[in-house]
């Protein structure tokens, strides 16, 4: 499944909506997860599945290095990856205080 998720840093302000997970037409070809450029300091939503360039600076937000808290029932799982909802690092003001949301369903 895919999910749009809202990246906001409760200590500097950053904001920024990026995707993670994979449709279902294409389950078995990509899969975005959201990463940090560390050469230029920005968030993107990279496929896991793509080939990545030779010494690359990216930095995945599953990695236990990218959120300081233990993963529990919050985080949220597609194809075996998961992201911690909270306490990830902030691509701005590079502290552990930058939290996932998913949007809010419109009902």
């Amino acid at each position: 499944m895919k999910y749009q998720l809202n990246a906001s840093c409760s200590k500097c302000g950053f904001e920024q909506t990026l995707g993670f997970g994979s449709e279902e037409t294409d389950a078995e070809q990509v899969n975005f997860v959201p990463a940090l450029d560390a050469a230029k300091g920005i968030l993107l939503s990279v496929d896991l599945s793509a080939e990545l360039p030779p010494n690359s600076d990216l930095m995945f937000y599953h990695e236990q290095k990218m959120f300081a808290c233990a993963l529990d029932d919050t985080a949220i799982c597609n194809k075996g990856v998961c992201l911690s909802l909270r306490t990830n690092l902030c691509p701005d003001c590079v502290d552990f205080c930058m939290d996932f949301k998913l949007p809010e369903s419109k009902a």
